[in-house]
């Protein structure tokens, strides 16, 4: 069954719904989180981190990074570029453009209000600027919860409307089609990251949207992206019940094996304050295990406070360095062949006295003289296999 409960945004029990739980909800994963669980995610808060936020042992940060920041402000202006979509670049620009006039002869002190959080109520008189909204979606303010899938979460960033008809083709789902409500999930992603969508969307994406589905109970669901600050595109897709179970499976585990028993045992401790050493110390096994990820060596940086001077290794420890040692060979004789092969592809450039190669629907490769550099450089990240 579907439940929703409002908390105001980052308020204590906004921040206590998100982690420890609120009310009848005892906590679980959001959406924007699952990539995190899956291991999908190469930002923080790592799956130790976050372990430790449901448990309640730390405290997450409570200000944005500036890619959060900007992704925040940023949802209301896609939703409305969303709402002006038709299919093509040419239709959602002129939709917009000729929207923006429209509301502007209404009351140009409120032009910047088609921004605001409280759309539902500024829509209803601009009649004249809606006809050039091709489908419509409304905010969600609550938090949204499944009582058939425990331990998740979801907010939307909108929704769309019921009866709101498919824009593409998608699966079993032809343009055109009309829907019932669905969610939609705003992005902002940079020139990098826009490069890779066409040929592979984000798996942490598709995560997240299916969580949305699932929790939301649809068959639907749509990414609006904005790239690079000059590119738009909606994406459409089916919900994937292979993936869902994936969530249900790993998630179920990370809260009942991990977090869950977790917190069992901070009670005990501060239910024994003369135990409460011993209670702790039963919690760090259950952590999750660190991963490949970056995040991973700036959190346990962080995290790391030494008391003892030195101890002795273990067997586990010693184990790990032998693999250590084995991986860092491994390294050094793989860079050295990505070394020979690079220079291979820098003496095609000399041969052919050219600044580039086009590998026709596979993209191209450059080289380069980076503006203020000394050192021309290959440009190779453009080139995409033939799937």
């Amino acid at each position: 069954m579907l439940k929703k409960m409002q908390v105001p945004s980052h308020s204590e029990e906004w921040y206590k719904f998100r982690t420890t739980g609120y009310g009848d909800f005892i906590g679980g994963t959001g959406a924007s989180e699952i990539g995190i669980v899956l291991s999908l995610s190469h930002y923080r808060p790592t799956l130790m981190e976050l372990f430790h936020y449901k448990v309640g042992t730390e405290i997450p940060v409570r200000t944005d990074s500036e890619r959060m920041f900007h992704g925040r402000n940023n949802e209301a202006y896609i939703g409305k570029l969303w709402e002006c979509y038709d299919g093509t670049t040419e239709g959602y620009v002129n939709n917009y453009n000729k929207y923006i006039e429209e509301v502007k002869k209404v009351n140009a002190d409120d032009f910047l209000l088609y921004q605001s959080d409280d759309i539902n109520d500024i829509i209803n008189y601009r009649t004249d600027a809606n006809r050039f909204l091709v489908r419509r979606n409304i905010r969600v303010p609550e938090y949204l919860y499944n009582t058939d899938y425990p331990y998740l979460f979801c907010s939307l960033d909108f929704q769309a409307i019921d009866k709101t008809p498919a824009i593409t083709n998608i699966g079993n789902i032809s343009a055109g089609d009309i829907l019932p409500p669905f969610p939609i999930e705003c992005k902002t992603i940079d020139k990098d990251a826009a490069r890779n969508l066409d040929y592979a969307f984000p798996d942490m994406y598709i995560a997240q949207l299916n969580a949305q589905m699932l929790i939301t109970e649809s068959y639907y669901g749509e990414i609006a992206v904005l790239s690079g600050g000059n590119k738009f595109d909606v994406y459409g897709f089916e919900r994937n019940d292979d993936i869902c179970r994936y969530i249900l499976k790993w998630n179920t585990d990370f809260w009942e094996n991990r977090v869950l028993p977790a917190r069992e045992l901070l009670k005990l401790a501060d239910e024994n304050p003369k135990k409460k050493e011993y209670y702790i110390g039963q919690i760090q096994p259950l952590e999750p295990e660190p991963d490949d990820s970056p995040a991973y060596r700036i959190y346990l940086s962080e995290k790391h406070e030494s008391i003892a001077d030195k101890v002795d290794g273990d067997d586990d420890m010693y184990n790990t360095m032998i693999k250590y040692n084995e991986v860092s060979k491994q390294k050094k004789e793989i860079e050295e062949k990505e070394t020979g092969i690079k220079n291979t592809i820098t003496n095609w450039f000399v041969k052919n006295k050219c600044d580039r190669i086009n590998f026709g629907d596979s993209g191209y490769i450059k080289y380069f003289l980076k503006s203020g550099g000394k050192n021309k450089q290959l440009y190779l990240n453009s080139f995409k296999p033939k799937k």
